[in-house]
């Protein structure tokens, strides 16, 4: 188990290097057709690409993760409307899911 949370942790840091090393594209905001924010992301070449937010319509953060050439990559975070968290989702850098935690809404 202990080498698993250190190739995790390596893995991880692997990632933040290699986006926070990558240019990043065009800013993009997507609305709900009621005017608040749903979500923000960039693009690089048609593909998301480093930081994504998204928001549920009260305006609290729904989800919160990095794109890496379209694919999700690292931790994602996933909330309730009540600013709880829900899950924790690892991805690798072609976008396999490779963990998963999720917590009831009670949980604090």
């Amino acid at each position: 188990m202990k080498n698993n949370n250190i190739l995790l942790k390596t893995y991880l840091v692997s990632c933040l290097l290699l986006l926070s090393s990558y240019s990043i594209g065009q800013r993009t905001h997507e609305y709900y057709v009621t005017g608040e924010i749903h979500c923000t992301y960039q693009l690089k070449d048609g593909n998301k690409h480093g930081k994504y937010r998204e928001y549920f319509k009260s305006g609290h953060l729904s989800v919160k993760g990095y794109f890496f050439k379209g694919n999700e990559i690292g931790i994602w975070k996933y909330y309730y409307d009540n600013n709880l968290l829900k899950a924790k989702v690892w991805y690798w850098l072609n976008g396999e899911m490779i963990r998963k935690i999720t917590y009831q809404e009670t949980y604090r």
